[in-house]
């Protein structure tokens, strides 16, 4: 059994190729998840279903969002 944390998506938005578009504050969201799971970054993007390269220039971010 797993446990996944879930984050309220505050849009169902998604782009051209079908992937779920989420804000600055949902990411900020995820990433203090992360920093307090114990989860590699690997591990934690694959058992939320994040792309992995994606997470982690999130976790690069400032408390700002970022420029893209």
């Amino acid at each position: 059994m797993r446990d996944v944390i879930e984050v309220e998506v505050q849009n169902n938005k998604r782009d051209g190729r079908g992937r779920q578009l989420r804000s600055a504050e949902e990411w900020a969201q995820l990433a203090a998840i992360y920093r307090e799971s114990g989860l590699t970054q690997k591990a934690f993007a694959k058992r939320e279903g994040l792309k992995y390269a994606t997470f982690v220039a999130w976790l690069w971010c400032p408390a700002a969002p970022c420029p893209w």
